[in-house]
C-alpha cells in the first residue's frame, strides 16, 4: 500500500489506496451502492383504536402509496405519541442508521413522534432517507388522540405532585413523633418549608 508523509511527520494512506489494498486481499465489500428499501410506519394510541381497525386502515393507506414505489416493509406501534420508546419505531430507526431505508411513508407527522418529529427528520436527512407525509392536515381522530395524550400527561404530573405532597406530610408526622418521644428536636425551618409547599394550591391544608 502506498504511504505518504505529512508536513508534521505523520504517515497516511489515501482512501482509494486503502480500498485497492483491501480489494487485493478479497476483504473489502463496497456497500455504498446497495439497494435500499421503502418502509411504512403506522401508529395508533390505544388498543381500542387497534381493535376498531384504525391501525389496519392506516397501514392500508400507506401500503397503497408505498406500493407504487416497489416493495416495502411495515413497522407499526400501538402506544401514545408521548412515549418515545416504541418498539416498531426503534427498529425502523435502526434500519435508517444502517443506511437501509430509502423512503419512510407516514400519514401524519405525529405518527412518528408527537413532539420530536424534527429530530427524526434530521436523522433521516443525515442517512439519505426521505419522509413522505400523505396528509398535511390532521383528521378528527388525530385531534382526539392529541387530546387524550395531553390528558394522560396532565394525569401523570398530577400523580407525581400528589405523591410529593404525601411524602412531605409523612416527613412532618415523623418529625412530630420523634419530638414527642424525645428522639430529636423538631426542625422548625424545614417544617415551614414543607408546610408552605403543601399549602400552595391546596385550600384544605389551611
Amino acid at each position: 500500500m502506498k504511504m505518504a508523509q505529512s508536513s508534521t511527520g505523520r504517515w497516511y494512506a489515501s482512501k482509494q489506496d486503502v480500498i485497492e489494498w483491501l480489494n487485493s486481499r478479497m476483504i473489502y465489500f463496497d456497500d455504498s451502492h446497495k439497494e435500499r428499501i421503502n418502509v411504512i410506519y403506522a401508529r395508533v394510541s390505544s388498543h381500542d383504536q387497534k381493535k376498531n381497525g384504525g391501525l389496519d386502515r392506516q397501514i392500508g393507506r400507506l401500503a397503497l402509496a408505498a406500493s407504487e414505489k416497489g416493495d416495502f416493509k411495515v413497522f407499526s406501534d400501538t402506544d401514545s405519541g408521548l412515549n418515545t420508546s416504541h418498539k416498531g419505531l426503534s427498529r425502523m430507526l435502526d434500519w435508517i442508521e444502517q443506511d437501509q431505508v430509502k423512503t419512510v411513508f407516514i400519514t401524519h407527522k405525529d405518527r412518528l413522534s408527537r413532539f420530536g418529529f424534527e429530530f427524526i427528520e434530521r436523522l433521516c436527512k443525515e442517512h439519505g432517507t426521505d419522509i413522505v407525509i400523505l396528509e398535511s392536515r390532521e383528521d378528527k381522530n388525530a385531534q382526539e388522540e392529541l387530546a387524550e395524550d395531553l390528558m394522560s400527561l396532565i394525569a401523570s404530573f398530577s400523580g407525581r405532585i400528589h405523591g410529593l405532597r404525601s411524602s412531605r406530610r409523612k416527613e412532618l408526622a415523623l418529625q412530630a413523633e420523634n419530638m414527642i418521644e424525645g428522639k430529636g428536636g423538631f426542625d422548625h425551618e424545614k417544617s415551614q418549608t414543607s408546610q408552605s409547599t403543601i399549602s400552595k394550591g391546596n385550600p384544605l391544608s389551611t
